[in-house]
């Protein structure tokens, strides 16, 4: 993980460094625009790249109705079993109920 944001700063300052952006002075517009660039062109290629991945997710309409079907009936299960037992489904103990005066 450090070895990458270490690879992605470095990458950035050379490619800044290469377009001539500093930061003593004002930077000439090829650098302004160089800037600008490594902003967008990046970003856009991931997001053509995920919107592919996108085109061709296997997860449909029908896929996501069972999902949805399956999670309900874990949830409907999980309280049976929370009231129950009084425990909530990540395994916490159930508030006690107030005792009246």
């Amino acid at each position: 993980n450090k070895l990458g944001y270490s690879l992605a700063v470095g990458l950035a300052l050379y490619a800044l460094a290469y377009l001539g952006v500093t930061m003593k002075g004002p930077n000439t517009e090829f650098g302004t625009a160089g800037l600008m660039l490594l902003y967008v062109i990046p970003a856009a290629l991931i997001n053509v790249f995920i919107g592919l991945l996108m085109l061709n997710f296997p997860l449909g309409e029908e896929q996501q109705k069972e999902l949805r079907r399956i999670l309900e009936e874990r949830g409907a299960a999980g309280a049976a079993i929370g009231a129950r037992t009084g425990h909530d489904l990540e395994g916490h103990s159930a508030p006690a109920p107030a005792k009246g005066r």
